[in-house]
Formats: structure tokens, C-alpha cells, sequence
């Protein structure tokens, strides 16, 4: 699968017009930060917002037909030591941010925006939830990553943390990047790029900069992509393979790479400061190997 699914261009095609290309010191109008490279370039898939518009038809014959989830489980991605090998792949760059369903109710008139677990979050993002109400559809769920945009475009967990528990005021950005149910109809059985073409064409209109967006995907050498988004200072990118179904739960279809390596400690005590001041001089800790716990 090696074109887009909006443009239908090559990735050699899109890097020789140079028309999506990623300044890594602003975050262009309009578009999403997506940073990534192919034959060396810096390069920018466009981020679509979404906006009100006359819902379109679409080609759902033969697609099964279902009533609307009241929530589905989400598909996770396993953590991967290496970028995966071959061409069934499409790779995404991982948001810092909260998953979010959206699950909207046209006939009802009601959108609810839903955590990984299920919980009901609309109250805590009724902006997000008016945008999402906007959308062209009769009934979806729709999957994606609540963030905060910086000012170079990356995206800062810290602030988004501030927004939701200080009540700190920050502009959240909704990037979808999957359909669930569209229009009374279970998607999930098809490809992945499948129906990121359903999603793409529920956003394809909308205003510049808008809170409800595409996040798009690249197609080339996992590796390189993978470095070129260290090297802008993503936190690594989410591999999907292309013709995967959408399965709840974590498995080997998505697949995640972190730029920066983390690890879970346990901390079993402390020590006295050694200068003989009052506090915490340094923490015991300890982390688990084959089900034992090291220090």
C-alpha cells in the first residue's frame, strides 16, 4: 500500500513536489506536528481539521451493519525494542497526550467523549465535545489522542495535565486517527488504511487550526522515520500494520517506539542525608527481573 490515502501520490511523488514539508521551528497553519523523514527530507503530512458540513454519502453497502457500542475497548500498542521490517506497515508519531473515544449519537443529539477504561469525560471537555458534535455523521465512534499543542507544534503533557487538574487554561487538540462505527455500520473488520479513508473523509472539511484533526501517517523505512522523529524531538512514533483489523486489548498489530527510554522503579526506603541536615539524602530503589525485585 504504497500511496496516500488522501492525495493517492507516492511517498517519492509527495517528497519530490515538497509540498508537505515539516519547519521544525513553528508549527505550520493548519497542520498537525508530525515530524518525519523520507530519502532525507523533512516532510509534514497535512493534519485535516474537521469542521460543520452536509453530511456526504458514503460507500457502507457493504460494510456490516451494527447499533451504535456504547463504548469498545481500544486497541493498544505494545512497546517494540526495534522499528518493525517490511512494506505492510504504516507509522504514525505518538502523541503525549490522553486517549479519547468519541462516541456520537446523532439521533440523539449527544456526543460523549470517553477514556481508555470508559469513563465519561464530556464535562471536563465540552469545547472538544461541541467540535466533535459538528462533525457530519450520524452516529460514530471515533478513536484518537486529546493534546496540548506548543508553539513548535510538539505536544506537552505537562500543560495538558494543568488544563485538566489546575483548571490552567490551554487550547486542547483532538487528533483522530481511527473509526470504530460510522453511520450504523461496524468498521472494525476491515483494513486499517481502509478506514482511515472513512475517517479522512469525515474530516475532509473544516476551518484552519481546527480543535478536531487528522493525524495522518507515513509510508517508508520504520527506521528512518523512526530517527528523523527522535531527531525533531517527537516522542516516537505508533507502527500499524496496514491491513489489520481494529482489535481491543494490547497485541502485535500496533506496535510503539519511544525515543526516550523509560523504567518502572519501586522505592523500598530511603537513607538520612549524609551532611546531617533534616530530609531524604537518597531513595532505595529496585525494579523487577523474572518476577524477583533487584535493587
Amino acid at each position: 500500500a504504497p500511496y496516500s490515502v488522501l492525495s493517492g501520490r507516492t511517498m517519492d511523488e509527495i517528497a519530490r513536489a515538497e509540498d508537505q514539508v515539516w519547519q521544525s521551528n513553528r508549527a505550520e497553519k493548519g497542520t498537525a506536528a508530525s515530524p518525519a523523514a523520507v530519502n532525507g527530507k523533512r516532510i509534514q503530512t497535512a493534519s485535516k481539521p474537521a469542521g460543520k458540513s452536509k453530511r456526504k454519502p458514503r460507500d457502507l453497502g457493504r460494510v456490516p451493519k451494527e447499533a451504535l457500542p456504547k463504548f469498545v475497548a481500544p486497541q493498544l500498542a505494545s512497546l517494540a525494542k526495534a522499528p518493525p521490517v517490511g512494506k505492510n506497515w504504516v507509522h504514525e508519531l505518538k502523541l503525549d497526550g490522553y486517549r479519547i473515544e468519541a462516541r456520537i449519537d446523532g439521533k440523539k443529539g449527544s456526543v460523549q467523549l470517553l477514556t481508555r477504561t470508559g469513563l465519561d469525560w464530556t464535562h471536563r471537555m465540552k469545547a472538544l465535545a461541541a467540535a466533535v458534535k459538528e462533525l457530519p455523521v450520524e452516529t460514530a465512534l471515533l478513536d484518537g489522542e486529546v493534546v496540548v499543542l506548543e508553539d513548535d507544534g510538539r505536544t506537552s503533557f505537562a500543560n495538558l495535565q494543568a488544563a485538566f487538574q489546575e483548571g490552567t487554561k490551554h487550547t486542547l487538540t483532538y487528533f483522530l486517527f481511527d473509526v470504530l462505527h460510522l453511520d450504523g455500520h461496524n468498521l472494525r473488520d476491515l483494513p486499517l488504511l481502509e478506514r482511515k479513508k472513512f475517517l479522512a473523509g469525515v474530516l475532509s472539511d473544516g476551518e484552519p487550526e481546527g480543535a478536531v484533526r487528522l493525524s495522518e501517517h507515513l509510508i517508508g523505512d520504520a527506521g528512518e522515520i523512526f530517527s528523523n522523529a527522535c531527531k525533531l524531538g517527537a516522542e516516537g512514533i505508533i507502527s500499524k500494520l496496514a491491513d489489520g483489523k481494529y482489535c481491543s486489548g494490547r497485541g502485535g498489530n500496533w506496535l510503539k517506539l519511544k525515543c526516550y527510554q523509560e523504567q518502572e522503579f519501586v522505592i523500598g526506603g530511603f537513607t538520612l542525608p549524609s551532611n546531617e541536615t533534616h530530609g531524604v539524602g537518597a531513595l532505595i530503589l529496585g525494579y523487577y527481573r523474572s518476577g524477583k525485585l533487584i535493587y
